[in-house]
Order: C-alpha cells, then structure tokens, then sequence
C-alpha cells in the first residue's frame, strides 16, 4: 500500500507543478475571440483578448494555480509549510475555486449573433483544463492518502505553533 501511496502523491505533485506552469503560459493565449462577418468583397474583423486583458475572472484562477504550484515546489525542496491542515487539503480548495472561477467565467461571456461570432478562445479551455487536472490530482491524494499523506512527503502538514 505504501508504493501506491507514494506512486499516487509523486504523480499528482508533478501534475500539479505542470499545471501550474501551463497556467501561467495560458494567460497569454486568447482567453476570448471575436468575429465580425464580412460581405462578399469584405473579409470582415478578427480579434481576440487574453487573460489579462478579460478580466479578474480570468487571471485570477491562473495565478491561484501558479501559487499551489510554487506552495508545492517549495515543500518538494525541503521548505517546512506552517498550515492546519495538509496540503492536499489547500490543493483541493485552491484548485476547486480556480475552476469553479474559470467555470463561471465561461458561462458569462457574450456569445454573439448572426452578424458577430464571440465566445472563449482556447487560452480558456487550456486554462479549464489546467484547473481540473489540478482538482483530479488532489481529489486522487485525498482519496488515497485520508487525511495524513506520507511522512517525508511535501503534502505532509507541518503543525502551527
């Protein structure tokens, strides 16, 4: 049990640690497309926004990605993380909220009519995509882990004093 353990929380930092990563780079990508149809003779207008351009329901859930994945990277290096609870508890709320964001943030954009096509670009999906993969790899630690990881392993809390 003990090897699984460790397979399942080794795998699921590396996920979260990559997800943060393409988190940030998603930032940059189109986060939302617009397209105004042209006439025979006129091409009409492309254009499309990133993240940080979209707005704080955008950027937001990337940067709470990219802080999970730095909290994970510094406890993989040694650093002692003084919280109340494991990390893969935090994991699992940071994740759960960024997707819930970019979720919402999707829902609410503008979709356009028959003269103008509008809605997310693929930055957004990609930015989804990152958010649940991180929700997954904390649910799976969760999951196999209950609520104590392994010692030695940075999910492992360190007790507040």
């Amino acid at each position: 049990m003990d090897k699984y353990l460790e397979r399942i929380v080794g795998k699921a930092q590396w996920i979260v640690l990559g997800a943060g990563a393409v988190a940030f780079i998603v930032t940059f990508f189109p986060w939302y497309s617009v397209s105004i149809h042209g006439s025979v003779g006129d091409p009409g207008l492309d254009g499309s926004a990133n993240a940080w351009s979209v707005g704080f329901a955008a950027w937001f859930p990337m940067l709470l990605l990219v802080a999970l994945a730095g909290l994970i990277g510094a406890a993989l290096k040694g650093v002692q993380i003084a919280i109340p609870v494991g990390l893969q508890w935090v994991a699992l709320g940071v994740s759960s909220l960024a997707a819930f964001i970019v979720l919402i943030r999707w829902l609410t954009y503008e979709r356009g009519n028959s003269y103008v096509s509008a809605g997310a670009g693929f930055g957004l999906y990609i930015g989804l995509l990152a958010a649940l993969a991180t929700v997954v790899a904390s649910v799976a630690v969760v999951r196999v882990g209950g609520k104590t990881a392994p010692l030695g392993s940075p999910w492992q809390a360190t007790p507040v004093r």
